[in-house]
């Protein structure tokens, strides 16, 4: 009612000087309009929340099992509700493993290879009744054309340092149905020092999730956004190295992260994004990927 209450006193001190009959007129019209309404939203029973990303180029699989909580509730304080005694299994229709929980609130397993066109189940137990599962296929091809260079070619007059952008390029493989997401991470220490001490990822202008819908064997390139202090961080040692990926994912990994592409875009304006998920009994995401990374150097 904040918002109402100040539209209201700023047309009555326009109206009121020009005529004060159309101020008042004006007046009861507003707040015939204004009303005060409690509303009183359904309770939501809270559900597992499951989170996963396996990929035969990682040899780590790690699974994250927490607790949703309504968004009205005492419980819902930003922490994240952690679930460390579920069970969690992993299958892929053959053979089983049991995750372990670790010391980084995940659970985990590196005895159990991820293989390419592999569909693979994952279920999570809790006390309480608790219980979500989910599958995924692990793509058979892998991309690996990705190439990166730093793109010096824009001028800014304003910017003396230059002005310097990332840029990723692949082939599309042959055969429509391929789904991609490229990432770049900046690495950065101390200068004279091989150590890393920071990497930070570099965001592209636009959404790093592509499908070859009606693009099949295309060329796709992408650009990041404006890498500030290229030459200067270069120069003193503090700049290392980019690490370029290029993910080659089924359709759960693509509808995931383009839904929370979209999400992280939303304003107070447009319809809020309802996060895209694959899991049975509960909320979140197990999708699978391929990985080619490549390191550009910065000299």
């Amino acid at each position: 009612m904040q918002v109402g209450g100040n539209i209201l006193r700023q047309y009555r001190k326009v109206l009121f000087k020009a005529s004060p009959l159309a101020f008042w007129l004006l007046t009861l019209a507003l707040n015939s309009c204004i009303t005060e309404t409690e509303i009183v939203l359904p309770e939501a029973p809270a559900k597992l929340v499951i989170s996963s990303f396996i990929s035969p180029e990682v040899p780590l699989t790690e699974v994250s099992v927490t607790k949703s909580a309504s968004l009205v509730s005492p419980e819902n304080d930003t922490i994240i509700n952690v679930v460390p005694d579920a069970e969690v299994w992993l299958s892929d229709g053959t053979d089983s493993v049991q995750l372990t929980f670790g010391t980084s609130s995940l659970y985990w397993t590196n005895s159990f290879p991820i293989q390419p066109g592999k569909t693979y189940s994952l279920r999570a137990t809790a006390p309480g009744g608790f219980a979500a599962k989910a599958t995924c296929t692990v793509p058979t091809k892998l991309n690996q054309s990705l190439t990166a260079r730093i793109d010096s070619s824009e001028v800014d007059p304003d910017n003396p340092d230059g002005y310097y952008r990332l840029e990723a390029r692949w082939q599309d493989l042959p055969g429509e149905g391929d789904y991609y997401r490229v990432h770049a991470v900046e690495a950065s220490g101390e200068p004279g020092s091989p150590l890393i001490t920071s990497r930070e990822t570099i965001f592209f202008i636009d959404e790093p999730q592509v499908k070859d819908l009606a693009a099949d064997g295309r060329t796709w390139q992408m650009s990041t956004d404006a890498i500030f202090d290229f030459k200067k961080n270069r120069n003193d040692g503090v700049l290392k190295f980019y690490d370029v990926y290029l993910f080659t994912t089924d359709r759960a990994y693509y509808e995931f992260h383009k839904s929370m592409y979209q999400y992280e875009s939303n304003n107070d304006f447009t319809n809020p994004v309802k996060l895209y998920s694959n899991v049975s009994g509960g909320l979140g995401i197990f999708g699978a990927y391929r990985m080619q990374t490549i390191q550009l150097p910065v000299r």
